[in-house]
């Protein structure tokens, strides 16, 4: 069985396969390529992560200085507060407490 090699050539000097050296330099390269861009992903998410736990934590500080101004505000105000804040607010409005009844016709 005989094997036969087809060269296409577009008009130009022929080319030659690539030598072992070659290779090899190509593979060294490919590798240092493949280890940048993975730690130039590490770094990335690395800071990605950090704004995220920032953001979480200055979320949940936030959420935390709130309810501790509604827990001072709530132990402040005592239900008799209220409701003599509720009376001393209808007395001085244009409320008008009226009764009335209907007259079947």
């Amino acid at each position: 069985m005989a094997i036969y090699r087809i060269h296409i050539h577009s008009g130009g000097p022929p080319v030659r396969p690539p030598g072992l050296l070659t290779r090899i330099g190509v593979a060294i390269a490919t590798a240092l390529v493949l280890i940048g861009s993975l730690f130039l992903g590490a770094v990335i998410f690395a800071v990605v992560a950090v704004v995220a736990v920032l953001g979480y934590a200055a979320f949940m500080l936030r959420l935390w200085w709130f309810k501790r101004q509604l827990s001072r505000a709530m132990e402040k105000e005592t239900p008799s507060d209220s409701f003599k804040s509720e009376s001393r607010s209808h007395r001085h409005s244009d409320v008008i407490d009226v009764e009335y009844t209907e007259k079947d016709t």
